[in-house]
């Protein structure tokens, strides 16, 4: 099986450490790259292919996870990518037009095994 390979963008290490955890226990092999802004992940996706980003909604910085999903719509359309949050969702839906794409969404907390679900359901 060749390795996933994964962009997290939190500023969260316990989150992080237990996506990573998670995601080997599913897969195996895992290839994680962990960043905590925005701008940081725009660098990643520039130097490599990731098969899914994870990305949370409110990272340190100036841009957040929604500014990532529309840089993520431009350079690298065909990446799955998962938003993940505590804020309510249709606080987040409102920074989409009517006729948007939005990204997958999941609500904080989760259980790492609904974050499994997504996750193989976005590859």
């Amino acid at each position: 099986m060749t390795s996933k390979r994964v962009l997290v963008v939190e500023d969260d290490i316990h989150l992080s450490n237990a996506i990573y955890r998670a995601l080997r226990l599913s897969y195996g092999a895992v290839d994680l790259t962990w960043v905590t802004t925005e701008e940081s992940a725009e660098v990643e996706i520039s130097k490599s292919h990731f098969d899914i980003i994870l990305s949370d909604y409110l990272l340190p910085g100036v841009r957040d996870g929604v500014d990532l999903w529309n840089h993520c719509s431009r350079h690298s359309p065909t990446t799955p990518f998962m938003l993940i949050s505590a804020v309510p969702f249709e606080d987040i839906l409102r920074r989409f037009g009517k006729n948007e794409a939005v990204p997958t969404l999941l609500p904080k907390p989760f259980q790492l095994q609904e974050l499994i679900v997504m996750f193989k359901g976005c590859l």
